[in-house]
């Protein structure tokens, strides 16, 4: 053998290059699988949480912009509550709320007759930290001509104070031609404060 290697020195070279090669392919692929091939994987793990985190940051991005509108329409949304909160009556005192129609009627040229309160009948609408917001219901009797009732009607249903008509009937006056009666009941929204 020594002869044979002796004689073909090109032999040996190339030899001793084949098994270089070999070492170096087999170090490669120890490296690649045991070293490389891991951090690949957490690699391509990273790249699938980063995309995750560029579309949190752009929606963060998009919120952050829609901050200031939303501010804008919280403080109407406050100028609305404080604008329904006014057409509540604080209280179910009846000459406050007799006055009040007493004010419509005269304004659309309707006589009243009668107010009556109907306590026993209120219905809540909700209860915020200042007391019970209830509905409270109101006979009203008047007389006055057809169009002076519908416009009576019109200025109750769209008044500052929040109320509306639950029922009314409309009926011959014996006493006038031009004049009917009236007979209705009118939910009237107040706040109710708690007595402690």
């Amino acid at each position: 053998m020594n002869k044979i290697l002796n004689s073909h020195p090109d032999l040996i070279k190339k030899f001793g290059y084949l098994i270089l090669g070999l070492v170096v392919f087999i170090i490669f692929l120890i490296d690649y699988f045991l070293l490389l091939w891991p951090q690949v994987k957490a690699l391509s793990s990273l790249g699938t949480k980063i995309s995750g985190f560029s579309k949190d940051i752009k929606e963060t991005r998009l919120n952050i912009g829609k901050i200031d509108s939303l501010k804008a329409e919280a403080v109407l949304l406050k100028e609305k509550l404080g604008k329904a909160e006014k057409g509540i009556l604080p209280t179910n005192d009846v000459a406050a709320i007799s006055d009040h129609f007493s004010k419509i009627a005269a304004q659309c040229g309707v006589q009243i007759n009668q107010i009556t309160p109907l306590q026993e009948s209120e219905a809540a609408a909700f209860k915020p930290d200042r007391g019970d917001y209830v509905g409270f219901p109101v006979s009203v009797e008047a007389e006055g001509g057809y169009h002076n009732i519908g416009v009576f009607f019109q200025k109750i249903e769209n008044n500052e104070i929040l109320m509306n008509i639950q029922n009314f009937q409309i009926s011959q006056n014996v006493r006038s031609l031009k004049k009917h009666l009236l007979k209705m009941v009118v939910m009237v929204f107040i706040l109710k404060k708690d007595q402690k």
